[in-house]
């Protein structure tokens, strides 16, 4: 009924008491972004974050990163922002 929306607002969502905010989290190439918007899908002013990630590069032209420094990474995002 509620699709994938996770289990704590589940309640809410049925009292139809949506989130007065939603967090977003952008896992771009070259940061992670943080940002707030209100229940209008508004921008939050000043509640945006943005750390720098490190791409690994292999010989054949290929791009990774590595898991938990991209983890710590949007850890990161989210503590400032908040």
């Amino acid at each position: 009924m509620f699709g994938s929306y996770p289990d704590f607002l589940h309640n809410e969502i049925a009292m139809n008491k949506i989130p007065s905010n939603i967090l977003t989290i952008d896992l771009g190439t070259s940061s992670v972004r943080a940002m707030f918007f209100d229940s209008n899908a508004h921008p939050i002013p000043g509640a945006l974050a943005q750390v720098r990630t490190e791409i690994q590069t292999t010989g054949d032209g290929g791009a990774e990163f590595a898991a938990d420094p991209l983890f710590a990474t949007f850890v990161e995002s989210v503590d400032q922002v908040l």
